[in-house]
């Protein structure tokens, strides 16, 4: 475990992070000192929007803040942890997909709920599918179904998208696709992506 921090205004940051993750960390206690100098007022139990993530900051002895992320092994969305691998982890794939297609990203939050097809996560060809999103009503806007496979409404369920991390961790960092956008999977890996259009978009 490493733990990277810097002193910002009145604070030392304390981020613990998984090991090879300090530049990672470096990015984020930087965000933090871009928003102290834009005039944040930090303070314990403050949260803050990362991307798909929620960060908590939680006191420690003296003036020490510790960054804080959802426990995503229990209850997100009421429980932390001092530690903010898996946000960090996430938010880099997910910025490095969308950058590979060139697109303006259209977040996701983990508290978001998805739609998926009964069996899909066992199977071994499946699609995802976005419509708008409607953050307001916490609809990430995506779909998962099976290819060839029994996709009608009768068969659907709902979940939230943390519920990935357990279910498919490497679809996490699909989710910044915007409206209008079909990847199509096979094995665990992108067979292809498609836009709105339905042409094939490149993935470098």
């Amino acid at each position: 475990m490493g733990c990277s921090k810097r002193q910002i205004g009145q604070w030392m940051f304390k981020v613990n992070h998984a090991e090879g993750m300090d530049c990672q960390a470096d990015w984020l206690l930087s965000c933090f000192e871009k928003m102290q100098h834009e005039g944040v007022s930090f303070s314990h139990g403050l949260r803050i929007k990362l991307g798909w993530s929620i960060l908590e900051l939680q006191s420690e002895q003296g003036n020490s803040l510790v960054v804080c992320e959802p426990d995503f092994l229990r209850n997100p969305f009421v429980d932390f942890r001092p530690d903010v691998s898996v946000s960090l982890q996430v938010q880099a794939s997910q910025v490095a997909f969308v950058n590979q297609l060139n697109l303006a990203p259209l977040e996701t939050s983990f508290q978001d709920r998805i739609i998926f097809a009964k069996g899909c996560w066992d199977a071994k060809k499946i699609y995802m599918e976005r419509v708008a999103p409607r953050p307001e009503n916490g609809d990430s806007g995506w779909f998962f179904g099976v290819v060839d496979g029994n996709n009608e409404p009768g068969n659907l369920q709902s979940g939230f998208v943390f519920q990935l991390l357990k279910l498919r961790p490497m679809l996490l960092q699909l989710l910044l696709l915007p409206a209008g956008y079909m990847v199509v999977l096979d094995g665990g890996g992108v067979e292809a992506v498609l836009d709105q259009y339905g042409s094939s978009v490149e993935v470098k």
